[in-house]
């Protein structure tokens, strides 16, 4: 810019010149004032003026005609046109820059450049952000359709196991003295998926009179012998490594509470079952047996076997460990098991 500000000035001096000596189109200029002086000389010399001057005049003739042609090129020369138009086009950029300056706070152009530096930065990080947003919110879209198509068919899928289940249950119940109730499976939409499925599952009971979920209207024995039934209709893999049951036998009686301990024997060959139990018919189905006794303030748990075992079974049975009838019934119990 400043260059540009040099040449127009020293061409804006060339061009007053110019204009000058050329004159103006109502007022002749110095050139033709010069002319007219050099006629008027001329035509007062005599023949020896004329003679001694007449070179000089033709010299400087052609000399006026050189800076005539010199200054109409002066006036016409199209680079200062240009030189304006591009110091303008430059004044304009610069004042760009200083409102580009004020805006950031810089206080030179190097750090305006390294503004801009960084927010070319930043705009290509963005730029590359949408599209790997556009992919996930794609590959989000896509997730969530196979989710929900997961979800139905689980949804189809329980409702097929749960028809079978309710089956089987119920007839295991049966054999548990519980022959008139039945055990549901209810399944209700959430309206979502959550991480078990859309499902909301829940077990129930009812026998007639009365119907609801299982927690809330089942007794504890009850609840264990239903429990016992559910975990004997499930396949191996779907068994945890060691169940517990306390009083599965209550309310139970003769054959109920032998059907009982079979299953428990049953259930016994798949995976580890402990059982709390009064009842000699289920306590004799078992491959280990330990009485629980109180000594003072304190509770001992004793492995009993062989005959301190058949003793145990006859205590349960009667109350006394040395009862005849009792250690009788008690080996029968022992060597039915076996």
């Amino acid at each position: 810019l400043q260059s540009l500000e040099q040449f127009l000035s020293r061409q804006g001096k060339l061009r007053e010149i110019a204009a000058r000596f050329l004159g103006g189109s109502s007022e002749g200029g110095l050139a033709e004032e010069l002319q007219r002086w050099m006629r008027e000389m001329a035509g007062a010399l005599d023949k020896e003026q004329e003679t001694l001057l007449g070179s000089s005049f033709e010299n400087l003739l052609k000399e006026m005609q050189k800076l005539e042609v010199f200054s109409r090129a002066i006036l016409q020369d199209k680079r200062v046109e240009e030189a304006e138009e591009r110091r303008e086009l430059l004044e304009n950029r610069l004042g760009t820059l200083r409102k580009l300056k004020r805006l950031v706070g810089a206080e030179s152009l190097e750090e305006l450049l390294a503004f801009c530096e960084k927010a070319e930065e930043n705009l290509d990080w963005m730029q590359k952000s949408a599209a790997e947003r556009e992919s996930l919110v794609q590959r989000c879209r896509q997730a969530r359709k196979e989710v929900a198509q997961t979800a139905n068919a689980l949804a189809e899928n329980r409702r097929t196991v749960a028809a079978k289940l309710e089956e089987t249950v119920s007839s295991h119940l049966a054999d548990l003295a519980m022959e008139n109730f039945h055990f549901g499976v209810s399944l209700k939409d959430l309206g979502k998926i959550r991480p078990s499925g859309s499902d909301e599952i829940e077990f129930t009971l009812s026998n007639g009179t009365f119907s609801g979920p299982i927690a809330r209207v089942a007794s504890g024995g009850e609840l264990s012998r239903i429990l016992l039934a559910l975990q004997v209709s499930l396949p191996d893999e779907q068994l945890p490594p060691t169940l517990v049951f306390d009083e599965v036998e209550a309310g139970l009686g003769g054959r109920s509470a032998l059907l009982t301990g079979f299953k428990l024997k049953e259930l016994s060959n798949r995976c580890q079952v402990i059982l709390v139990t009064h009842e000699a018919v289920i306590a004799a189905q078992a491959d280990q047996q330990f009485a629980v006794r109180r000594n003072g303030e304190l509770t001992e748990i004793l492995e009993v076997t062989g005959e301190e075992r058949a003793a145990e079974i006859a205590r349960m049975l009667s109350g006394t460990p040395d009862s005849p009838k009792a250690l009788e019934h008690a080996a029968v119990l022992l060597k039915d098991k076996n």
